[in-house]
């Protein structure tokens, strides 16, 4: 057995190093990942893995490399902080400088995970015997901390979207009500709006693709969308929206179809809105209204804490943020959770109180 285990891990090292097995892996599988997954997934891996961790062979990789790797990914494993863009490159990783930014803990986090994806699947094609990532400790896992703005917050926000346009305005609202993220609001059809029913189908995202510029896709692996009830004032602004569009069209001499988008500078709607765009003109209106630390993924966060706050039941709210479980929505706003169940023990005390007083 032992000389088995030997011709394996001679077998494996033959086969190549770590950045040999991810290019088989991403080649492998990233036909089946979204365009952001895939991207992201190539670009963790260009800047943060393989400069460390690249050159070794696979079956030699042990859990102190890696450990060394991530500690430098958490000291020094951002951008460089002395030099400018052009200075260093994108490809220059880990900074030739030595000035590269500390990473967040969930950034390494998700460099972790990636590694021990690498890994395992070398372990199933036999590249390694053992993925060395199964005997780390496990990180701390931090809970995710949520700072939306207050209500007066939004109204304010809503006020200069107005300024900006009946558009604009519609855009934020829809965020701020209904909680679709930025580039699932984007991607909104006309055939996504039941202005008879009040329903909003969240059916597809904009995402920014590196080297493809903005491509849809599904907000859900299944792709069956998430049925959003809408309020009056919000299909008002939206019946307002689809007229606005369809005279648009009208005066160049188009028709539009279902597939049109709804927020489009395209007379035709053929093209939505830029993810980044509109992020860039909410960090316009957040700086009039004194907001500057909030972003525009906040408002998401809004309606999960206003609906938790409302006494409305986790599985509503996690139902309207699209969440496919329940604990995913406990756990983003338990501090709102917190905060009811404080109450409530405050309202239980004050009647016992008020009886024994």
């Amino acid at each position: 057995r032992l000389q088995t285990e030997v011709d394996d891990k001679n077998a494996a090292i033959s086969k190549g190093t770590f950045a040999a097995l991810a290019d088989v892996g991403y080649d492998m599988f990233n036909d089946d990942w979204s365009p952001k997954t895939a991207d992201e997934h190539r670009r963790i891996l260009d800047t943060q893995i393989l400069p460390h961790l690249g050159k070794i062979p696979v079956a030699r990789l042990e859990v102190d490399d890696i450990e060394r790797a991530e500690k430098i990914l958490r000291r020094s494993g951002g951008r460089c902080r002395l030099h400018t863009a052009k200075q260093c490159a994108p490809e220059a990783y880990p900074c030739p400088h030595g000035g590269g930014k500390p990473l967040k803990a969930s950034t390494v986090d998700r460099a972790h995970t990636v590694i021990a994806s690498v890994l395992s699947s070398g372990v199933r094609w036999r590249w390694l015997a053992v993925n060395p990532t199964a005997q780390m400790e496990p990180a701390a896992q931090s809970k995710p901390t949520v700072a939306p703005p207050s209500p007066a917050g939004v109204k304010r926000l809503l006020e200069l979207a107005s300024a900006v346009g009946a558009d604009y305005l519609l855009y934020v609202r829809v965020a701020a009500l209904a909680g679709p993220r930025r580039g699932s609001i984007c991607a909104i059809r006309i055939r996504d709006v039941d202005v008879d029913q009040k329903l909003l189908h969240v059916t597809d995202s904009a995402v920014v693709v590196k080297g493809r510029g903005v491509v849809l896709r599904a907000t859900t692996k299944e792709g069956k969308p998430n049925q959003v009830p809408l309020d009056a004032a919000t299909v008002a602004l939206l019946r307002a929206q689809l007229l606005r569009l369809a005279e648009r069209a009208l005066a160049v001499g188009v028709s539009l179809t279902a597939d049109a988008f709804v927020f489009s500078d395209d007379p035709a709607c053929a093209t939505c809105w830029h993810p980044e765009s509109q992020s860039r003109r909410f960090r316009k209106i957040r700086a009039q209204a004194g907001l500057d630390g909030v972003r525009f993924h906040d408002l998401r966060h809004f309606v999960g804490t206003q609906l938790d706050d409302l006494g409305v039941p986790l599985a509503v709210a996690s139902k309207r943020l699209g969440h496919s479980q329940k604990s995913t929505t406990a756990d983003m706003y338990q501090h709102a959770i917190d905060e009811s169940e404080r109450q409530a023990a405050d309202l239980l005390a004050a009647l016992l109180d008020d009886a024994s007083g």
